[in-house]
């Protein structure tokens, strides 16, 4: 791993999604990510498509379309973009969400929790391994939407310093989204950014965003409300040092084994 970078500058993009036009959405995106902002753009669950896992049709082979985007962009202008995207991957479907690098690196997690009150199981495949990605000296840990529910899974037993957690979350739970981040900061004493989306989506789902980006104690250092919004935020290394060193309350954490 590289030697950590001490500062780490965040740009979260909560935007409405145009359900199932791939272009419109780039087309979009691409006029809001720009050169000298940021470390690190974090854009919402399937934010190419809206949330599309029965819509075999807008799925990306291998990344598609919609990496190959991450990939250009990223270069463009030396920063790294993540968000997730529906994939085939060999005879698979993954909820996959990557990190693409301004080198070209990529790094990805594929959503492990799949949302059975939706069916998704019904259409993609759920990821089998915790991840944990590596930019500029920082561990960080991603997840997907559903996933923030399952506190074991996003438990911080490998000193990661940033959650990021992307969602198509709607309104009618926006509560739970709301609490749920800001403990994963809390017990996880990391950084916690939330990026959700704004707009109704296909199935008629109201989404208000409420995007978030928490400190380590669980302070909001920026908010989104309802409307499209780039959140901005730098996060501190030593921050995160201090905090854990002053408490000491990741320190006296529990020791657990995953089943995968």
């Amino acid at each position: 791993m590289e030697e950590k970078q001490e500062l780490l500058d965040i740009r979260a993009v909560q935007i409405d999604i145009s359900a199932g036009d791939i272009d419109a959405n780039i087309e979009h995106l691409d006029k809001i990510i720009t050169a000298g902002e940021a470390d690190l753009w974090v854009l919402p669950e399937t934010f190419a498509t809206g949330f599309a896992s029965t819509s075999p049709h807008l799925s990306q082979k291998d990344g598609g379309q919609v990496l190959d985007f991450l990939i250009r962009k990223a270069r463009e202008c030396q920063t790294a973009i993540c968000g997730s995207v529906i994939v085939d991957i060999d005879a698979n479907r993954y909820n996959r969400f990557y990190l693409v690098d301004e080198n070209g690196r990529v790094q990805h997690y594929d959503k492990r929790h799949l949302f059975s009150y939706g069916s998704e199981g019904r259409h993609i495949s759920g990821g089998k391994e915790r991840r944990l990605w590596e930019l500029k000296g920082w561990k960080i840990m991603p997840i997907v939407c559903y996933d923030l529910r399952f506190h074991v899974w996003s438990r911080n037993d490998t000193d990661y310093d940033l959650l990021l957690c992307v969602a198509n979350w709607p309104d009618s739970r926006i509560a739970a989204w709301d609490t749920l981040l800001k403990a994963r900061a809390i017990e996880n004493m990391a950084y916690v950014v939330g990026v959700n989306r704004v707009g109704v989506d296909a199935l008629g789902s109201v989404h208000t965003g409420h995007s978030v980006i928490y400190t380590p104690l669980g302070k909001a250092l920026d908010y989104g409300e309802d409307t499209e919004k780039i959140l901005c935020a730098t996060l501190n290394a030593s921050r995160i040092e201090n905090i854990r060193s002053k408490y000491g309350f990741l320190a006296d954490r529990d020791t657990f084994h995953i089943e995968k």
